[in-house]
């Protein structure tokens, strides 16, 4: 098989190339061979084998070339970001992320080419981690390569694992890109896994799991990405979850030796997963509803009322807007701005849970009809809800007073009421009512009542102002009083004067 071969199939990790017979480890180490070959003995690290080792059922590399043969045991494992290199070459953190990428995609055997794999990843790390005469073009390397008999392949093998390495070293990003939606809507997920240089890593396991939402298993594309999507149940900030699996570690997990001067280890076929969450907003549909505390009332009061906020996500705090517009002739002509006009009264109320919120109180002058409008603004966790309704109807009470012009009169007389109005609401028209009671034998005896006797007569009021009713003659002495009654409106109260009130009261004899 060519080495273009090889190459190629080292990318899919399914090498099958003819192995060489592992041959039985030194005594006295801790460290044995595993997959590679056999060369000649320095009495150092890297004399004696070319490729992996074992200790600990675990498969491990050498990576002090010029340090002793091996160590009886080994320390604890350890992770390095950046390993302290015994040779003549300093080890960057890049190297070291670079000879961890190495281990842990080719660290372990690979199909029968595993010799060759092994034995390649030996030279690579020590290019890295030791330099010198043990660089990839080193007198060291060259002897070593000349006498494992597949000098040429080893290095080619060597070569595409250490380009690889530059491009795909870790540490590795993981992006979660998830725009959110609106209940009831599709929520997409996008995880893209790629080193810091931006090359994507691909056929990486991805789990991702949402509420209420069953776990889904994905694997990264040739760009790294991964997709999928779920259903948006309920509002607020809902926890994405993602894992991506089988990252290249871009430490070094090292273990020392116990005796003086011997080569360190370091472990093949580190992986590690990578948990990543995110909070996604997904919009609930609120609702405002509004209601007046009283749907009548007199001008100089206050209009009140509450609001009540439904089906709202969290409770993120934001301001709603609450305007007042009126005063309008007829409820039906009662509406939230469209023409309507500016608000009379304009509020911030604070909002954050669902729940009822008191309207600002208004102390209201004019009469006329009254309606409030709410409006809740947008947030990351809530749609846009504002309703206009908690129509209130003010009513004006007029001033009405009914006085006679001189007393006392003589029998016979013909006599007349003056009638003063004001306050009177815009488009009023009304007949109103007056009556002269009686006679009586005294002042005191007057009684207002329409079974005792009196007279009747209509004056008609359309404005603020005096008006004379018609003569009235009184035919017998005695004691008399008018009484006028105001009509209610729509936009007004009824008033009836007082009976025996000051200035009602007259005389004939």
């Amino acid at each position: 098989m060519k080495p273009r071969t090889l190459i190629a199939l080292s990318v899919t990790g399914a090498v099958a190339l003819a192995g060489v017979a592992v041959a039985p480890a030194p005594a006295a180490t801790a460290d044995r061979s595993h997959y590679g070959f056999r060369i000649a003995s320095t009495g150092q690290a890297a004399g004696g084998w070319i490729g992996s080792r074992s200790a600990a059922k675990r498969v491990v590399y050498r990576i002090d070339a010029g340090a002793r043969t091996g160590s009886p045991s080994y320390g604890p494992v350890f992770l390095a970001q950046r390993i302290n290199g015994a040779g003549p070459k300093t080890v960057t953190r890049r190297d070291t992320a670079r000879a961890a990428y190495i281990l842990s995609k080719y660290g372990r055997r690979a199909g029968d080419g595993g010799n060759l794999q092994a034995a390649a990843v030996d030279i690579s790390l020590y290019h890295l981690l030791y330099g010198g005469a043990y660089g990839l073009n080193g007198s060291k390397t060259r002897a070593r390569l000349s006498q494992s008999g597949q000098g040429s392949t080893i290095r080619e093998w060597a070569v595409f694992m250490l380009k690889r390495s530059a491009k795909y070293a870790g540490p590795y990003r993981i992006r979660v890109a998830s725009p959110g939606t609106v209940v009831g809507g599709t929520v997409p997920v996008t995880i893209r896994v790629t080193t810091h240089s931006g090359a994507p890593m691909e056929k990486l396991p991805v789990a991702v799991t949402f509420p209420g939402s069953s776990r889904v298993s994905l694997q990264t594309d040739s760009t790294g990405k991964a997709k999928t999507t779920f259903r948006a149940p309920e509002g607020g900030y809902q926890r994405l979850r993602v894992t991506v699996g089988q990252l290249p570690e871009h430490r070094l997990l090292v273990r020392k030796p116990t005796r003086r001067g011997a080569s360190r280890l370091v472990v093949a076929d580190v992986k590690r997963s990578r948990p990543v969450a995110k909070n996604v907003a997904i919009q609930a549909r609120p609702k405002v509803t509004l209601h007046a505390r009283t749907g009548n009332m007199r001008t100089g009061q206050s209009a009140t009322g509450v609001f009540k906020l439904v089906d709202g996500a969290d409770d993120v705090a934001r301001n709603a807007t609450v305007r007042l517009f009126g005063p309008f002739r007829t409820q039906t002509a009662a509406t939230c701005g469209n023409g309507s006009g500016s608000p009379v009264k304009t509020e911030s109320v604070r909002v954050r849970a669902n729940g009822n919120y008191d309207l600002p109180g208004y102390r209201v002058s004019k009469p006329g009809y009254y309606i409030w409008h709410v409006d809740v603004p947008e947030n990351a966790v809530n749609l846009r809800t504002s309703s206009c309704g908690a129509t209130t109807l003010a009513k004006v009470r007029p001033s009405f007073t009914v006085t006679k012009p001189n007393s006392p009169v003589s029998v016979g007389a013909r006599v007349r009421a003056l009638l003063r109005v004001s306050k009177l609401p815009s488009g009023y028209r009304k007949s109103v009512p007056v009556r002269l009671f009686g006679p009586f034998k005294s002042t005191s005896a007057i009684r207002c009542s329409t079974s005792l006797p009196h007279k009747l007569v209509w004056v008609p009021v359309d404005k603020d102002g005096t008006y004379w009713s018609n003569r009235v003659k009184l035919t017998k002495a005695g004691y008399y009083g008018w009484q006028g009654r105001l009509p209610a409106s729509p936009l007004s109260t009824a008033v009836t004067t007082k009976c025996r009130g000051i200035g009602t009261m007259l005389r004939a004899k």
